[in-house]
């Protein structure tokens, strides 16, 4: 009996120290034995490289390696391996805020600890590498600062988006294409990296001087804006946009907050490539688009498409609503009204001309801009601008267009010469037809619709095609549809066979 019991003894110690093992080893899968990623040196222009995110195992620590006296606890199990970018510890290269684990159980100073930021809410972990001025401005998704660049004293804009783990392998991806942009419009983008925390390095831009403050964003700029400015503003927004597209790269999120300005008031478009990370970030209560902004198919994809480079004109169009009349196109008594009035097929933005009369020129660019569909409005920026040009020629053309009837009239009340007549009247013609095609260009249908109507009488057998032309046009005007790229061009093809029938008389 006794012999039994001793063995059943030494069977229970065994099994004993079997669970203390199991044990052991699942403490060194929870937190132990890791070794720390070391950063490796990120070229400006690509970004961090795919293996930034990688942690491998060591071995874990055998009894023989003696201990050391000046080392620090290493990291518990109880730390949670989900702690968000940002905060005090991050699970990338197991990063605390003063201390980097290089080795098991042993923790190296960084150069930066114990060091305190001189701003508040600028991250001591990079005080190594900038020296922080002051914060710049802050928002729901980051932080922006003045800092100056330790190792060359340049002056730049320091970015701190807060990035959580889901965000995080997508935030090199969303803002690589910046690194690719490099125009005099667009803010530039340096570097972006997610150690020692996410960071953006970008051009510091100055403000503009406005009655004695110095204003950084468009939003902060005092509006309605003379003409002149705002045109200046609005060329400078588009050229900036159309170099983006021509790369193949969409904002989605314009908005006067992300249009910053020089001290010449020249604009330059931030913050590619940050809306989508903002969106999914589980951090920040944020959408891939401000709403007030936001074109119908970014608020109801399914009844508009999928957004595309025309998302990014609806919204350069609500810009120059802004600039032109000090107000949005959509009110309402809460979001919910305005977001209702955007995408209601029914409900058309407020006429530039109802808010200030001597604006009424830009109405039919606006509204080509702010059409719901993506179809009726312009296909591209350089069409844009190409209507503000037209604009232009057209005031031009107008003032040329009653000199030279004025003239005619004279010169028929007293001329014989059948000769004479028929050169007045080809003129007339074909400055008719000419300004005709500059209203079609800036959406002008109601000008356009008077002009086509003097070319009537001019149109010999081109007159069915000619009143099919003014019935569209006129269906156009009352459905408040702009003027499109097809018509526009069809009517040139029309307007250039009636020219040629005014020269054969």
């Amino acid at each position: 009996m006794k012999a039994a019991d001793k063995s059943k003894e030494n069977k229970s110690k065994g099994s004993k120290s079997k669970d203390n093992k199991k044990k052991d080893n699942k403490g060194e899968k929870k937190g132990f034995g890791w070794k720390s990623l070391k950063k490796e040196k990120i070229p400006e222009e690509k970004g961090v490289p795919d293996s930034a995110s990688q942690v491998d195992a060591v071995p874990p620590v055998k009894e023989s390696i003696p201990p050391m006296t000046d080392a620090v606890p290493p990291v518990t199990a109880s730390t949670p391996a989900s702690a968000p970018f940002g905060a005090e510890r991050q699970t990338e290269g197991v990063v605390e805020d003063n201390v980097v684990e290089e080795k098991v159980g042993v923790k190296e100073a960084r150069p930066d600890a114990g060091k305190v930021s001189p701003v508040e809410g600028f991250p001591a972990a990079l005080l190594s590498k900038y020296e922080p001025f002051e914060l710049l401005g802050k928002g729901g998704f980051a932080a922006v600062f003045k800092v100056k660049r330790n190792s060359d004293g340049e002056i730049l804009a320091l970015k701190i988006p807060r990035i959580d783990e889901k965000t995080s392998s997508s935030f090199i991806k969303e803002v690589a294409a910046w690194y690719n942009l490099n125009h005099p419009n667009i803010v530039r983008l340096y570097k972006s990296d997610l150690l020692p925390v996410p960071y953006l390095e970008m051009e510091y831009i100055k403000g503009v001087e406005k009655d004695g403050i110095s204003v950084l964003e468009l939003e902060k700029y005092p509006k309605p804006l003379p003409e002149a400015e705002a045109l200046k503003l609005i060329r400078g927004i588009a050229a900036g946009l159309s170099h983006a597209h021509s790369r193949g790269i969409y904002h989605h999120d314009l908005k006067p907050l992300n249009v910053l300005l020089q001290s010449d008031l020249d604009p330059k478009i931030t913050d590619f490539g940050l809306a989508k990370i903002g969106a999914r970030n589980s951090l920040t209560v944020h959408n891939a688009y401000s709403p007030l902004y936001a074109a119908p198919e970014q608020l109801d994809e399914a009844l508009y498409g999928k957004s595309d480079l025309r998302t990014d004109i609806y919204q350069l169009g609500m810009i120059f609503y802004e600039l032109l009349t000090g107000k949005l196109p959509y009110s309402g008594c809460s979001m919910g009204a305005v977001l209702g009035k955007i995408l209601s097929k029914e409900v058309k933005p407020e006429a530039i001309s109802r808010v200030d009369p001597t604006l009424s020129r830009y109405e039919g660019i606006v509204e080509k801009m702010l059409a719901q569909e993506k179809a009726d409005r312009y296909q591209e920026v350089p069409e844009f601008l190409a209507a503000l040009d037209a604009l232009e020629r057209l005031d031009r053309e107008e003032e040329e267009m009653k000199e030279s009837l004025e003239k005619t009239k004279q010169t028929l009340k007293i001329s014989t010469s059948r000769e004479e007549i028929k050169k007045i009247v080809c003129e007339v013609v074909k400055k008719t037809a000419k300004v005709a095609l500059l209203y079609a260009g800036v959406n002008e249908k109601p000008e356009l619709l008077k002009a086509l109507e003097d070319l009537r009488g001019y149109a010999g057998e081109n007159l069915p095609e000619l009143d099919s032309a003014i019935s569209q046009l006129e269906y156009m005007v009352r459905n408040g549809i702009p003027v499109g790229k097809e018509f526009e061009e069809s009517l040139k093809v029309l307007l250039g066979r009636i020219e040629s029938e005014a020269r054969k008389e």
